[in-house]
């Protein structure tokens, strides 16, 4: 009986490590969620600062 006891241990601890590898790859996830948004955000902000330039120019093309 004292060899299954260990066995239960044993499984237990895979359990155990194999949350913690789902965590880890939950929280890989979630990074890349984050990078991409970020970079989306960043992609947008850049779209926005050459319609303002091009805004400015227009602006400056009409006012001389």
């Amino acid at each position: 009986m004292h060899g299954c006891e260990g066995g239960r241990i044993s499984f237990r601890a895979e359990g155990v490590e194999e949350l913690g590898e789902l965590r880890e790859l939950r929280e890989l996830r979630e990074l890349r969620k984050l990078r991409e948004l970020r970079k989306l955000r960043e992609l947008r902000e850049l779209r926005e600062l050459r319609e303002l330039r091009k805004l400015r120019e227009l602006r400056e093309a009409f006012t001389k």
